[in-house]
């Protein structure tokens, strides 16, 4: 249904990544207990399908947004996911019934299906997986009061490791910090109501490494990434993943051929 937009099929391994993610194609919505899949979707289109797919509550949600530019990231976002996650269960898109957790995190109802979204600018990074919480972040690179954000959020020693990157990496060493941290919080269920400046990330992390959540001393493994040039990502999932799948939509229209 609609026309079909080329995805990139070839395997994976994004500059500087701290992992190596296995391509998978459009249709390859299958998933093991060891396995996540990140879908790197584009928020620029606002296709007329979009709005037939949000519930009553999710258009509201959309309508709050001040400038229409917002309300169209959260409105594509949102019907995506369904579309994506429905492609899995192989169900309905609007027969998916969401649920927020105490903080906030939305979470599927009945289901083996584990799921976490970003984000940022047009861009969405949707993570998948099964049994296993996790949680994945974006941040585009901007001016920022680096030093001054990362004295009420960062760790002393990830605020020592800024302080000594030299001036040209700080903004790659600030949002990859910024987004392993959101990617951990995001993982363990309490958001911004965990204790950020208790728990540090590695800058530029070479390889995925483990971090325990000191709270439960449960561990995860963190890795970080770049979708995109000027771009962090994040990922923070259960230490059993092996499998790591990535797949990068050109437009939002080729999630036609599932409706």
């Amino acid at each position: 249904m609609g026309y079909h937009t080329r995805i990139m099929t070839k395997k994976i391994l994004f500059q500087n990544a701290a992992v190596h993610f296995q391509s998978m194609s459009l249709n390859d919505c299958q998933l093991q207990e060891t396995q996540i899949d990140v879908w790197q979707v584009p928020l620029i289109a606002h296709p007329t399908w979009v709005s037939s797919l949000l519930t009553p509550d999710e258009q509201a949600r959309a309508q709050r947004f001040h400038f229409p530019k917002h309300q169209r990231r959260f409105a594509v976002s949102r019907a995506t996911l369904r579309v994506i996650l429905a492609q899995y269960l192989q169900v309905s898109p609007l027969s998916l019934h969401f649920e927020l957790n105490p903080q906030g995190k939305p979470e599927l109802l009945n289901h083996r299906l584990q799921f976490n979204v970003s984000h940022s600018q047009d861009t969405a990074l949707i993570a998948i997986g099964q049994d296993h919480e996790l949680g994945v972040d974006l941040e585009y690179f901007s001016d920022r009061s680096f030093l001054g954000i990362a004295e009420h959020c960062f760790s002393p020693n990830e605020i020592e490791s800024l302080k000594n990157v030299p001036a040209s990496r700080q903004a790659l060493a600030f949002f990859n910090i910024w987004a392993q941290k959101e990617a951990f919080i995001k993982a363990v269920g309490m958001g911004l109501s965990y204790p950020l400046k208790e728990f540090t990330v590695t800058p530029f992390p070479q390889a995925p490494y483990l971090i325990t959540d000191h709270l439960t001393q449960k561990p995860w493994r963190l890795s970080a990434f770049m979708p995109h040039p000027a771009c962090s990502g994040a990922l923070c999932v259960n230490p059993h993943v092996e499998i790591y799948r990535y797949i990068k939509l050109n437009a939002v229209h080729s999630l036609e051929v599932f409706l």
